[in-house]
């Protein structure tokens, strides 16, 4: 996986390769992801020569019981994934992102060629930041009603690679609480 620099190519990430060092420091942003239980349900595989990095499903590091569906473990990659585009885009590169490129392949989740030219928006650098500051919350999500305004910005911040699914139900999170509810109306064994 590892190679001198690519013949051809038009990006300087093309160019000049993924270096080791630049590879590292978007692997560490990905990485600091939050997943259910910290199992870190990922595996990237890079190739340094065209300036690529795969994000691999790795059903090794899943919770059979906790998340049987593997929903939470792919909130988890695609928590990875944004985190991995953010840093690239501090980096001065622009991820260009293939999700599913294999249906032969169901575990490679995603291909990010990296590209550059890409000027990091004050919104990329404020994310970049907060990256590693990210804590675990394990405490039970409330009743509440996620607000309008709140769901139109997650939305909205949402645009520049893909969709947000609308939130269910006219309350947002229920869906999201349900798990939580029952969970705690079961009796202790």
């Amino acid at each position: 996986m590892t190679s001198a620099g690519a013949r051809g190519g038009g990006s300087p990430a093309e160019q000049e390769g993924l270096s080791r060092r630049l590879a590292g420091e978007l692997l560490r942003a990905a990485t600091a992801a939050p997943s259910m239980h910290n199992t870190q349900p990922w595996r990237f595989r890079i190739r340094h020569a065209g300036g690529t990095i795969e994000l691999w499903a790795d059903p090794g590091r899943t919770l059979p019981l906790g998340d049987p569906h593997g929903r939470a473990a792919h909130i988890a990659c695609g928590a990875a994934l944004f985190n991995l585009r953010v840093a690239a885009a501090v980096a001065g590169l622009e991820p260009h992102l293939r999700l599913l490129p294999d249906p032969g392949q169901p575990l490679l989740l995603a291909e990010i060629r990296l590209a550059g030219g890409h000027r990091a928006t004050p919104g990329e650098r404020e994310l970049h930041a907060a990256i590693p500051r990210r804590q675990t919350n394990r405490e039970p999500f409330s009743g509440r009603a996620v607000p309008p305004g709140i769901r139109a910005e997650l939305a909205e911040a949402a645009q520049p690679g893909g969709r947000l699914p609308a939130l269910p139900g006219p309350r947002g999170g229920e869906a999201c609480a349900a798990p939580g509810r029952r969970r705690r109306a079961r009796p202790a064994r």
